[in-house]
């Protein structure tokens, strides 16, 4: 999504110098956000979308079991840390 909103704000900064002194109404907003999606969703960024994630093509490697533990987990003492002295 950030390509995505990196080019709605550039086609609305855009249109806000093409048309200085008039507002933006929501009959300008349909054109402004095709043309920035036409412009991010690009077969590259999807795909580069699903290679970040590991999804296609497939890399288990991409995430680890600790990432998915919650951080009262990590912070959790362990059986060994609770010994007495």
């Amino acid at each position: 999504m950030g390509p995505f909103t990196m080019k709605v704000a550039q086609k609305h900064n855009s249109w806000l110098l093409n048309n200085a002194g008039q507002n933006i109404s929501t009959n300008n907003l349909p054109g402004i956000i095709r043309d920035a999606f036409d412009l991010s969703f690009t077969h590259g960024n999807i795909t580069a979308g699903f290679k970040e994630t590991g999804v296609w093509p497939l890399d288990t490697t991409v995430f680890v079991d600790e990432d998915f533990e919650s951080s009262a987990m990590r912070d959790r003492p362990t059986a060994n840390n609770n010994l007495a002295v």
